[in-house]
């Protein structure tokens, strides 16, 4: 079996939205904690509330604030949660 490589995508499944599993991988990315024995109560929030968020976004109205394979990839690539992704938690969790 062979693994998974965001470069063997076609352009198309690149700008498709995200899986709920992508959702998941990016969440536990940021949430931190070795294993799952190992997170904290606040890990687990975080991992929550992040997952959902991005979940949300794969169905966003506009086409710009959808949450992509290609932005996913970005976000798997950087060791803190941009901004913009902060904010998006913040107004999914406050139910805007």
């Amino acid at each position: 079996m062979s693994k998974f490589s965001y470069e063997n995508l076609t352009r198309k499944q690149q700008l498709a939205p995200a899986s709920f599993k992508t959702c998941q991988h990016v969440a536990l990315h940021f949430a931190g904690g070795v294993g799952y024995q190992q997170r904290t109560p606040a890990q687990w929030n975080l991992f929550r509330n992040l997952r959902s968020t991005l979940y949300d976004m794969t169905k966003s109205k506009k086409k710009s604030e959808v949450f992509t394979m290609e932005k996913a990839n970005t976000l798997l690539q950087v060791n803190k949660l941009p901004s913009i992704y902060k904010k998006a938690m913040e107004d999914f969790l406050e139910g805007k």
